[in-house]
């Protein structure tokens, strides 16, 4: 539970002499909705399955949902894109675990290399791609939808 998180967290970087919120961490982990990644989002899932594999907090439960509804309306809407959404908070198991990853394409009914999965963090990609998965760093969102692709042959 987020308000256990926060004291927790708290707690833990005040013993190394730099006190931060847990609460505070987790809004900055929310983000912002990236329409041109939504936009191929709703094209990929024209013809093939998506999935989202998130270490974010449950549905409905983070920060920025009791600060700011519309945002929170807007992500519900982009999740409820996913054919499947896997979250860490629910599975115990959060990304780089490997099993994460295996559990997603179990429950896609797939083999890792028929996957591609983009993420932002290199630590995440790295046991997808030893799971035989192609892997696209999302650094700049441009460069990203021309590997993908590259990868899948749908045009954006």
């Amino acid at each position: 539970n987020l308000k256990e998180f926060d004291s927790l967290f708290l707690s833990e970087t005040a013993k190394h002499g730099y006190p931060i919120s847990g609460i505070d961490v987790v809004a900055l982990l929310a983000g912002e909705l990236r329409p041109r990644m939504v936009s191929v989002l709703k094209k990929c899932k024209a013809t093939l399955i998506v999935a989202c594999i998130t270490n974010n907090l449950q549905s409905g439960h983070g920060p920025s949902m009791s600060k700011d509804i519309s945002h929170a309306k807007e992500m519900s809407k982009v999740m409820d894109l996913f054919d499947l959404v896997v979250e860490s908070s629910k599975e115990g198991i959060r990304k780089p675990n490997p099993k994460i990853y295996q559990l997603t394409c179990k429950r896609l009914g797939i083999h890792p290399n028929e996957a591609v999965f983009l993420d932002d963090l290199g630590i995440n990609l790295k046991p997808a791609r030893q799971l035989g998965m192609q892997t696209i760093k999302v650094i700049d969102v441009e460069t990203a939808i021309l590997e993908l692709t590259d990868i899948i042959g749908i045009e954006f």
